[in-house]
């Protein structure tokens, strides 16, 4: 009898991970119309923000943002620290990338900067 993969289990679980690290990476740098999550396409950051703006419309903004704090924070619990850590220094420099033109180049060395500083 074949011995069954767990391979199958991999995937779910790295598309779990994947999308929770998609949704860290909004709450921390693209929530809302007026800002531009650069690292997700414009047509999903647009659907995203569209869901966002219906959920703040109905149950207003303060609601909502609670909302989202609490996922944020159960995402962070449940990903491994290293992840969240890395999430968090990507949107720390696009943020500063938005401020001034930096080269990709710069934005990694910038990145790694700020990983050796932890």
């Amino acid at each position: 009898m074949a011995k069954k993969s767990n391979f199958d289990g991999w995937i779910i679980g790295a598309v779990v991970v994947g999308l929770g690290l998609t949704f860290l990476y909004y709450v921390q740098t693209g929530l809302e119309r007026e800002n531009d999550a650069s690292l997700l396409p414009n047509r999903l950051e647009e659907k995203i923000d569209t869901l966002i703006s219906a959920l703040n419309e109905r149950f207003g903004k303060a609601w909502v943002g609670f909302g989202l704090g609490v996922l944020e924070r159960y995402a962070q619990s449940a990903l491994p620290a290293s992840l969240v850590v890395l999430v968090r220094l990507v949107s720390q420099v696009e943020n500063i990338s938005k401020r001034r033109f930096m080269t990709g180049y710069e934005k990694r060395q910038l990145a790694v900067q700020m990983w050796t500083r932890q």
